[in-house]
């Protein structure tokens, strides 16, 4: 189970249409789920410093990213019907779950994550 306090980072591995350098904001797209399995992967990086969560990236996920949105767990489960469901595959993995099957519904909610998430590049 994942506390409503903890924090969960959405590793950014593209940077157009991903998120703003100049206005230091994450776009929607970074969260839109993978349409194989309508999730998305996300970690769980509560307590983590910064230089420990990026090498969790270069392990798990990929040598090359720009960086990562960070937001609070109960700021995904009060969007609509989504739920986090960590497996710890790799550890402190963590998936987004129950989007809706309707794409304007998932582009809502993952305007509303991207809103709510904070950006941190690997160049800060």
């Amino acid at each position: 189970m994942v506390a409503a306090d903890e924090s969960i980072s959405r590793f950014i591995l593209h940077g157009k249409n991903y998120f703003s350098a100049k206005t230091r904001r994450v776009k929607r797209r970074a969260f839109m789920p993978d349409p194989k399995d309508n999730e998305t992967s996300c970690y769980r990086t509560q307590d983590m410093r910064a230089p420990h969560i990026w090498e969790l990236c270069r392990k798990h996920v990929n040598e090359r990213f720009y960086g990562r949105a960070e937001i609070v767990a109960s700021e995904v489960t009060n969007v609509g019907r989504l739920q986090l469901r960590p497996d710890n595959d790799p550890p402190r993995h963590v998936s987004i779950t129950n989007w809706s099957s309707d794409e304007e519904e998932r582009l809502s909610w993952a305007q509303v994550l991207a809103e709510r998430a904070t950006l941190h590049l690997v160049t800060d």
